[in-house]
């Protein structure tokens, strides 16, 4: 009887190796992709003057190369937002693209693009829309309908956002980017706006939350800054 298990041990022992290897390397986490762009703070301008940031130019880049620099696709979706009485009359219509995860440089981030779209285009793809929902007070998404999605892969990126995962002091934030040239402070939530207008940056700094980098073109900052400081009140 031992002579009969001995002979069916070994086969079984390498049965069980051929499957559970395979299974344990499909099973392992895989590698995070790393972009070639370059950190946020490693600004620069091309030579009419548009912004570069993560290896993306402003209003120059379009959705489909920055896939490819990020090595993955966007979730794509028309937000509608309330008009504010002190500075519009009708809602606004913003295209983003979202990345979840994006890793530059080594640093984790999650990154929100707006594309150029005129107000033409916006509503169209509004009407086109396939599910709208509401997301907060005063904001709906609508997702877009298939050909729309394929489409907006041409169109170009007016500012971008940059949300990293990890916390980084002021200290760091002076030394990356030198003193701000004004803060607008909110107040009870503890957010700090630092604005550089010559850079077409924004930080937002919080003791309790992680900072929001968007960067826009300087041509724009002073309209968007204005923006800001009504929906703030201040």
């Amino acid at each position: 009887m031992s002579g009969w298990q001995d002979r069916w041990s070994l086969p079984a022992v390498i049965v069980f190796a051929l499957v559970a290897v395979p299974m344990a390397v499909l099973l392992l986490p895989k590698p995070e992709v790393i972009s070639s762009a370059p950190p946020p703070w490693e600004m620069r301008s091309d030579s009419a003057g548009n912004p570069q940031i993560l290896g993306i130019t402003l209003d120059i880049s379009r959705l489909n190369e920055v896939e490819q620099l990020f090595i993955r696709p966007a979730e794509v979706n028309l937000f509608v937002t309330e008009a504010l009485p002190a500075t519009e009359a009708t809602e606004r219509l913003l295209l983003e693209a979202y990345f979840a995860s994006v890793n530059v440089a080594g640093l984790q981030a999650r990154v929100v693009l707006v594309l150029n779209a005129d107000e033409r285009e916006l509503q169209a793809i509004y009407q086109r829309g396939a599910r709208v929902s509401a997301t907060a007070p005063g904001r709906r998404k609508v997702q877009l309908a298939d050909a729309d999605r394929r489409a907006v892969g041409d169109l170009t990126i007016a500012s971008l956002t940059y949300m990293p995962s990890a916390d980084i002091s002021e200290d760091l934030l002076r030394q990356r980017f030198g003193e701000p040239a004004e803060i607008l402070d909110e107040g009870a939530s503890g957010n700090r706006h630092w604005l550089y207008p010559e850079r077409g940056l924004s930080i937002v700094v919080n003791d309790d939350a992680k900072e929001v980098f968007q960067f826009l073109s300087p041509l724009r900052f002073t309209t968007w800054r204005d923006r800001l400081a009504a929906e703030l009140k201040i």
